[in-house]
Formats: structure tokens, sequence, C-alpha cells
């Protein structure tokens, strides 16, 4: 089976090079929700959203110095031309990086596929594009949320399961249940769900969908965020809908929304006993507890784990260790037992966990400098705009941090791409609105200096 969706996901991407900008946006929206388990298995860059967003970058390279010229009228050029430092100085100083595969792997896998995408949305993506992508989402949201509700009830992953992949039986034998529906890690499918619910807040204040829709957009971005069973995903959830409301709303109407969710949010807990176990798994990860289900999760945990990475830096704290040296010199995983592998020093690292430990460990405080300043400056830029368009701004800025958080929380996994393509997104309707406000003024100027020309004359 896996041959033949391989098959069907090569199909999809060069089907990239005969339809318009619209479908392929459209095309790697779906597959970002729906097709995340789908992937071209010959190649280590092979998912379906990364795949088509190889393609989309192939069809479109002739317009690159069009493209260009654009982006370096923005700080998005600053941020990419950081984060492309950081790959080339990571290819430089890592001895597994010395071949011609592995090069095009992690220009592919860490550029192409990940970082750029923010430029593809920003340069190409229009306004009158909006209301499709959102009933698009919508429609992927229904089917995402079907089968996660299929998953819970068979306690198993049926795509998974026809896929060859057994992580569905795994997750359905710990004793905290967990959700994956289309996806391969229950996060993913908890963080799409969190985004899910951030464009449904959009869609509302734009009215781009029916009142009918919303609701049940909210009904199912809500299911996802319980029912994945990752603690990650309800912690998050909270501090975007936090970060919106102090963002878009003055301090006594962001006071009063935020008090409503918290008397709904105490009523559920005592009214509601997958609530209350859910709140009381949560907040064992900001105790120095530590269980044998949540080895690493808390405190404690954590703090060993960066430990632990740092350590194995002493004598290479500016570039760190070099690409893959969990997995080649430590042996993560090289016999198939995972962290059971590594050496005994080695294992408080875990699954190496969180973006900036991996950094820290692989690429050193140059890497962690370069991966911090990206979403400095982009964050940045988006609050800069809110200046134009407090709630298209505000998303980018939300969807952004959210990502930065999650990525040091559980790992970035596989949700890179639709974090940045739904900023990108924001971040152009932001500027659109910039550049009609500016057009507005100059027209004003104009008229202004056109009535003091007659009043002299």
């Amino acid at each position: 089976m896996k041959y033949i969706v391989g098959f069907i996901v090569l199909i999809l991407s060069l089907s990239m090079f005969f339809i318009d900008r619209k479908r392929k946006f459209q095309l790697i929206l779906i597959s970002c929700v729906c097709l995340n388990f789908a992937s071209f298995p010959f190649v280590s860059f092979g998912s379906a959203n990364q795949m088509l967003c190889l393609f989309f970058f192939l069809s479109e390279i002739r317009n690159l110095k069009v493209f260009l010229h654009r982006l370096k009228k923005t700080p998005i050029y600053l941020a990419l031309l950081i984060v492309t430092l950081s790959t080339i100085i990571t290819i430089i100083m890592s001895p597994h990086a010395h071949n011609i595969v592995t090069i095009i792997g992690l220009i592919i896998g860490d550029l192409l596929t990940k970082y750029y995408v923010i430029a593809y949305a920003f340069l190409m993506f229009t306004d009158s594009w909006f209301r499709l992508m959102s009933r698009t989402l919508y429609v992927c949201l229904l089917v995402l949320t079907f089968f996660g509700i299929l998953n819970l009830l068979t306690k198993d992953s049926i795509v998974l399961t026809m896929m060859g992949n057994t992580f569905g039986e795994k997750i359905a034998s710990l004793d905290r249940m967990r959700v994956v529906a289309l996806f391969n890690y229950p996060f993913d499918y908890g963080y799409m769900c969190v985004m899910s619910l951030l464009i449904t807040i959009y869609n509302q204040k734009r009215k781009l969908l029916t009142n009918n829709a919303i609701l049940i957009s909210y009904i199912c971005s809500g299911i996802g965020i319980v029912i994945c069973g990752c603690r990650t995903i309800f912690v998050l959830a909270g501090i975007c809908l936090l970060l919106y409301y102090m963002i878009n709303y003055s301090v006594f109407k962001a006071l009063r929304a935020i008090s409503i969710c918290v008397i709904m949010g105490i009523g559920a807990y005592f009214m509601i006993p997958s609530v209350k176990d859910k709140v009381d798994t949560t907040l064992t990860a900001f105790t120095f507890e530590e269980t044998e289900e949540d080895s690493g999760s808390s405190l404690v945990g954590r703090i060993l784990q960066y430990d632990t990475a740092i350590n194995y830096i002493q004598e290479h704290k500016i570039f760190g260790r070099g690409y893959r040296f969990f997995q080649k010199d430590l042996g993560y995983d090289k016999n198939g037992n995972g962290m059971f592998d590594l050496p005994t020093e080695a294992r408080p690292l875990l699954g190496l966990e969180g973006a900036i430990m991996k950094l820290i460990l692989e690429n050193g405080y140059f890497g962690v400098i370069c991966y911090l300043l990206f979403y400095i400056i982009m964050i940045r830029y988006s609050l800069k705009l809110c200046r134009y368009s407090k709630l298209d701004g505000s998303m980018a800025a939300i969807i952004l941090t959210a990502y930065l958080l999650y990525g040091n929380m559980t790992g970035e996994l596989s949700s890179s791409i639709i974090t940045f393509i739904l900023s990108g997104i924001f971040l152009k309707k932001s500027d659109i609105c910039r550049i009609e406000y500016l057009k507005r003024c100059r027209n004003l100027e104009e008229h202004q200096s056109s009535n003091g020309s007659l009043q002299i004359a």
C-alpha cells in the first residue's frame, strides 16, 4: 500500500508543473491536514507536503529573480539569509554532511521545504484566495475529525495500519490514550487543531464562513485538542488564545474574555471528568516529579536533557558536534530500540525532544542564535504590521510564537510547513493592508496639495 500511496504522492507533486498557483496552494494545504501520513518512500524528504513544496519551488524557479527582488524589500529576506547561513555552516562543520546526497537532503529539508515556505506564501498568495482556502481547510478539518474520532473509538489508526506503521497500536497500549487521526504523531494532530482554532477565529471575524460552519469548526478543533492526549497541546491552545485577546482587545475586554474562559474552565474541571484528568496531567509537567510515562516531560527531566546536551559540546560550543551526531555517533535507534541504543551517559537525552536542545548538540550556540534570530525578526515584523491590520499581523505573530513554543516542548516533528504557509499568508494580507494604507495617505496628500494650489490661485 505504501508504494501505491508513494506513486500518488509523486503524481500530485508533478502536477505542480501544470496547475495554477491557487490550486498549488490548495493542494499543499490539503496535504498538510489530510495527507500527512503519505510519503514517497525512496527519499528522506518524501512526505507528501515536503514533496509538494519542493516541486512547487521547482515549478516557480523561473521567476526566482523577480521574487528575490520583491523579497529584499522585507525583513523576511534577512531572516531567510540567517537560516541559510546556518545551514551552510552546518554542512561545512559536520563530518556526516560531506557527501552530495546528504547536502541535497539538508538543503531541501531545512530550507526549500521548511523556512522558505514562508516566502512562497508571502510572495504568491493573493487576497482573493482567502475564502477558497478557508473553505478548503474547513472541509479538511471535517475529514480529520472523522478519522480522529474513529481512531479514538477503535483505539487504532486505520490509515497508519494500512501504511504498515504500527505506531497507532503502540499509543493505544499507553495508559494515556493518544489519537493520531491522519498524522504520524498525536502532537501534530493536536497542533493542527490549535491552528484550526486560530483560523476559525479569523474566519469568524472576517465572515469567510457561515455561522454553522464556524460553530462546527470550533467543535472539531476542540475535539482534536482534547482527544490527541497531549498536554503540550492543551497548554499551547491556552497560550494562543491568551495572546490573541491581549493583542486584539483593550485591557478591559481582554480581562473580561479571559475571566469568562477561566470560569468556564473551572466549571468544566469539576463537572467533566475527562477535562479534570487532562488538566491534572498537564499540571504534572510543571512539577519536579517524574513518572515513568512522562520521563523527560517534567521540569527535572527537561533540565537534565539540556544539561546532558551542553556537556556533550564542551569542546565544540560554537558549532556543536555536527549534523546527525545524535544518530550516527551516539547511536540513537541504531538497533531499533530508540533511546535504549544510546550509551548510558547519553540516555537522559531520550529522543532529543526540543528544537533548541537538538541545535545545541548538533549546531552549537551559533545554530541556536540563528534559530532565535529568525523568529525574533519574523515575530517583530508581524507585530509591526499590526499597525495596518491588527488581526492579520497578530495571527502571523501568534502562529510563529506557537510553533516556537511547540518545537521546544515536544520537537518540531512535521508541522513546519503548515506553520510557515499560514504565517506567510497572514503576513501577505497585512502587507496588502499596508500598501493600501500608504496609497490612501498618498492620495490624501495629493488632494490636499491640489486644494492648496487652487486656494493660492
